[in-house]
């Protein structure tokens, strides 16, 4: 009588070794992500323990404004000299699109008119574009690359730094106050010399408020921002560009040469300078000696916010124009605009693109 062997299956009993390699495996595993969470662990309490022996605040909150930008004064300088009539030309209302890219929520763009010239005199109109943010995580928003990423075409002589003398601080200090001047070249048709000969630009001029700091650069924004012993870190971009007023609606950029752009930036923040500041984080707050509660009147403590865009050297570009060609005049506060530029142009007149911009500024980095 023959006999038929049985082979086990696998499922039927497991070679011993190989549940014995199991089991061995599962502990070095177990044993692993003990080690992992230990270190977290010590991790964490070492970062704390360095915070407090380095009286240092590595983790930093946002910082709330002392209260909202469009509180900001309508009347500045003393005695009076800028307006803005929110009645004829109501501040900027961004749409969702526009903010996101711009990465905050809490801007200011509203355009003011000196008051001492004649209507419809150059330089009597001007754009303010006040961009606030509460964290460091931001990276500066700038013209230079926005403009030009619309289409614009920067000046040879470009990027010129200029110091506003005898500025008065919300403190009452006066100071010398340094800008960085962006020129970009006139749209076609328009020339590009005025009648005495000289040069003429379409004109920007911008400065950052630093954790109570002013620099004129992007660069100095993020070498600087982040302090270990400040409990915060902020920014805040203050941009000023001189507007056209014959244009009658205020949406083109005035052409001008780069001296008359930087008195018109200049006598313009002497008059604004201490009232943007009315409305800033009070600087005694990064050490702790301040209180960072915001006032009755003011905003609720703020989320984190951030951006995205493309990078550049200057970091990230938050320009809606990389999704709807034309998203660098709404968030400069340019209001509407002629259509974007064809390829290889230098743009409308005043202005870099319009299309999503446009409509924003029809409602002002």
């Amino acid at each position: 009588m023959s006999h038929e062997s049985h082979v086990p299956q696998p499922s039927e009993h497991p070679p011993v070794e190989i549940t014995a390699r199991g089991r061995v495996a599962s502990r070095r595993a177990f044993g692993r992500a003990l080690v992992t969470a230990g270190m977290l662990a010590a991790g964490i309490v070492s970062v704390r323990g360095l915070e407090t022996a380095l009286k240092a605040t590595f983790d930093k909150p946002p910082a709330p404004l002392t209260k909202e930008l469009s509180q900001m004064k309508r009347e500045l300088g003393q005695p009076v000299r800028y307006v803005a009539n929110l009645a004829a030309k109501p501040d900027q209302v961004l749409s969702s699109d526009i903010v996101e890219t711009l990465g905050t929520s809490k801007y200011l763009v509203r355009q003011y008119t000196d008051k001492t010239l004649p209507a419809g005199e150059p330089g009597s109109v001007v754009n303010l574009n006040v961009n606030y943010y509460d964290t460091g995580s931001s990276t500066p928003h700038v013209p230079e690359v926005c403009w030009a990423g619309g289409g614009w075409q920067e000046s040879g002589n470009s990027r010129n730094t200029f110091d506003v003398k005898g500025v008065v601080r919300k403190s009452g200090e006066t100071v010398d106050l340094r800008m960085r001047l962006i020129s970009f070249a006139p749209p076609p048709g328009v020339p590009d010399k005025n009648s005495a000969g000289e040069p003429v630009y379409n004109n920007v001029a911008y400065v950052f408020h630093v954790n109570g700091e002013y620099v004129s650069n992007p660069q100095e924004v993020t070498s600087r921002f982040w302090k270990a012993t400040y409990k915060y870190a902020y920014h805040c971009k203050i941009e000023v560009t001189p507007m056209d007023p014959a244009d009658g609606r205020g949406i083109r950029v005035l052409t001008c040469t780069q001296e008359e752009a930087k008195r018109i930036v200049s006598d313009f923040m002497r008059a604004a300078l201490a009232e943007v500041e009315e409305c800033l984080p009070d600087p005694a707050i990064l050490t702790g000696s301040g209180d960072a509660a915001p006032r009755a009147d003011a905003p609720g403590g703020l989320k984190k916010e951030g951006g995205h865009g493309a990078t550049s050297q200057y970091g990230v570009c938050h320009c809606p124009w990389r999704r709807s060609l034309g998203g660098h005049a709404l968030e400069h506060g340019m209001g509407a605009l002629p259509p974007a530029p064809q390829p290889g142009s230098r743009g409308p007149h005043g202005h870099g693109p319009g299309g999503a911009e446009a409509r924003q500024l029809q409602g002002g980095h």
